[in-house]
């Protein structure tokens, strides 16, 4: 009961910390004003004389941009948080209690985590709200893509904490971003059926970028699956998008045993 007490303590104190960022700040005053924008612009135009309906296109277009925004948060939020601890040794914290280091680490990652939910749920929530007020239509399906993201945030917060744990602040930001764009890549290749049929005949490469895409984390088929569910159209490849959700869980699992195993044998001192 203590150490769960001690876990909400942390991340509440984290959430309060980072929201204290001006990266923070830029993501509110940016979202606002293009949900501001939204509610003064028609869903209906006339385009060769016939009528579109762009509401669709509208909440595509948040799902991607609270995506981007929680890709960031990940990356710049978690690496500053952990490397400014490290370098001003505010952890001393967790060293006058009785509770592990990575209770405390994972108060830390649930901190960023709420933030991540609070951001997504407030854009998400206004954007449904407003377009069920004006078109009487909720976007049930922006909610259902957003489900399986969860776990990618997860994952993205947790690899950027490890690192910034063994090296600094940018370092951490450097690999982990090659680490999201090079599975975006890989996965674009081999989740699109197409573009997987046009590389298969280029030998060495394909048997490669095939094994890299099976055992590296696949943020990118999760975000093509996601997708997929926004739009309600899952194509014939959706079991990797479902293999995509058990394999981010499993690199969830190997990080936080990575963390357990390193902060059971790192020493910190005040």
């Amino acid at each position: 009961m203590t150490e769960i007490r001690f876990l909400l303590t942390i991340a509440q104190m984290t959430f309060l910390e980072a929201i204290k960022k001006k990266f923070i700040l830029i993501i509110i005053v940016t979202t606002a004003f293009l949900l501001l924008l939204n509610l003064t612009c028609e869903a209906q135009v006339n385009i060769n004389g016939e009528s579109k309906n762009l509401s669709r296109f509208g909440a595509f277009f948040f799902f991607y941009l609270v995506g981007l925004w929680n890709i960031g948060i990940s990356l710049q939020i978690t690496s500053s948080l952990i490397s400014e601890e490290l370098e001003n040794k505010t952890y001393i914290l967790f060293l006058t209690k009785p509770v592990p280091k990575i209770i405390y680490y994972l108060g830390k990652t649930l901190g960023i985590l709420f933030i991540i939910f609070a951001n997504s749920f407030l854009c998400f929530g206004i954007y449904s709200v407003s377009n069920y007020i004006r078109y009487n239509y909720f976007f049930i399906t922006l909610w259902q893509s957003f489900l399986p993201m969860i776990l990618g945030y997860i994952l993205l917060v947790s690899i950027v904490l490890a690192f910034a744990l063994l090296m600094n602040k940018t370092s951490s930001l450097i690999i982990s971003s090659f680490i999201l764009f090079f599975s975006f890549i890989i996965d674009s290749f081999h989740y699109e059926s197409n573009i997987d049929k046009i590389i298969s005949n280029i030998g060495n490469f394909y048997i490669y970028s095939k094994i890299f895409y099976w055992i590296t984390p696949q943020f990118g088929t999760l975000t093509f699956y996601s997708s997929s569910l926004f739009e309600s159209s899952i194509s014939q490849v959706h079991y990797l998008g479902e293999y995509s959700i058990y394999q981010i869980i499993l690199w969830i699992l190997l990080v936080w045993g990575f963390l357990f195993v390193y902060l059971s044998r790192r020493e910190f001192h005040e």
